[in-house]
């Protein structure tokens, strides 16, 4: 059970280095300021956390939920999480496909709240839950990120430079698999490739998008939704949309 933790956010993160090959993710965060010996990142509980190392030395931490406090013995510049992403309910993760939305913690991430919030109530007298992933982002939330992706990508909300994606982003969307892409409308639809005649399917898709969307900003990442410069992405089911 999720117990309340006392977060520390007295640090600054200045950029990401994302190394993903198959299910193995090694995150290198490097930090512009730090002021506590205890810092607390936001990482999927799920995910199994091999190590930490603060500038290539093995620390100690503690898990409490999506909550990890690291435990610094001294004043570090860069902090390194080893890690496994496997197939889990929030987050599936099926025959070398994956949809690594930029408001899940698929990567270590500056909060102080757990991903995703449960709740329970009642339709008829009988009891029902639900729940809400909480990530909320602010306009001037912006850092660096740099990721070695292996395999078929789909999608990156940052740009690729060469062999890496690279470039400045408030949060990443990953996609992978295999599938194919059309631009309708002004729109780039990614779907997966065993889906037939997507090309005559492309208008609805994109009324369904107009019609659950009528504006996407740069300082909200709600659910399916990915806020990028002035550009947003909306996941309908399988299809991911990308549009003005």
């Amino acid at each position: 059970m999720k117990q309340e933790t006392k977060a520390d956010l007295r640090y600054r993160i200045q950029s990401y280095d994302i190394s993903l090959h198959g299910s193995r993710a090694v995150v290198r965060v490097a930090l512009s300021q730090l002021d506590t010996n205890r810092p607390t990142f936001q990482l999927y509980h799920l995910y199994p956390l091999h190590s930490i190392e603060a500038d290539h030395q093995p620390v100690t931490f503690t898990r409490n939920g999506d909550l990890v406090t690291v435990r610094l013995p001294k004043r570090t510049s860069t902090l390194t999480f080893s890690y496994e992403i496997v197939d889990t309910a929030l987050i599936p993760y099926t025959n070398g496909r994956i949809v690594l939305l930029a408001d899940r913690a698929w990567y270590p991430k500056r909060r102080a709240s757990h991903m995703y919030r449960a709740y329970e109530y009642r339709v008829a007298g009988t009891r029902a839950w639900d729940g809400a992933f909480t990530d909320q982002f602010v306009p001037n939330e912006t850092y660096t990120f740099t990721l070695n992706v292996d395999g078929d990508v789909l999608f990156c909300n940052v740009p690729k430079r060469g062999t890496v994606y690279r470039g400045k982003a408030q949060a990443v969307t990953l996609i992978k698999g295999q599938g194919h892409q059309l631009v309708d409308q002004g729109y780039e639809i990614t779907y997966p490739a065993d889906w037939p005649h997507m090309a005559e399917r492309a208008p609805t898709v994109i009324r369904q998008l107009k019609k659950n969307v009528s504006s996407c900003t740069t300082n909200r990442i709600h659910g399916g939704f990915i806020a990028a410069e002035q550009d947003c992405v909306l996941q309908l089911g399988a299809i991911l949309v990308y549009g003005p």
